[in-house]
């Protein structure tokens, strides 16, 4: 019987030592996994400058762009209302025959 109990405490033994090895590598890895961690959150820091600055560069370039089109419109708008106004004005009081007006 005590042949028994000793060979169920070296089995349970080798058991513990196998979980805590197993915990001991889990410990290692996990240490590893937050120096990366803490390494990455430090360079995202030094890149979250440069991301906003070329966010807001692609904002303003949107807005350009956007500006750029309605002006444009408007010129093009405009454009036409004046060479409708300048072609109302030719046909209305410029004829074939230039007439002088009364004095």
């Amino acid at each position: 019987m005590t042949d028994t109990w000793r060979g169920q405490e070296a089995s349970a033994s080798a058991g513990r030592r196998e979980v805590y090895q197993k915990l001991e590598a889990v410990k290692a890895e996990v240490t590893g996994l937050q120096n990366q961690v803490g390494g990455l959150s430090k360079e995202v820091a030094v890149l979250a400058p440069s991301v906003k600055a070329f966010d807001n560069a692609r904002q303003q370039a949107k807005g350009a762009q956007t500006l750029g089109k309605i002006i444009w419109a408007a010129i093009g708008i405009g454009g036409v209302g004046l060479g409708s106004l300048l072609t109302w004005a030719l046909a209305n009081w410029i004829s074939i025959t230039p007439k002088f007006p009364p004095h």
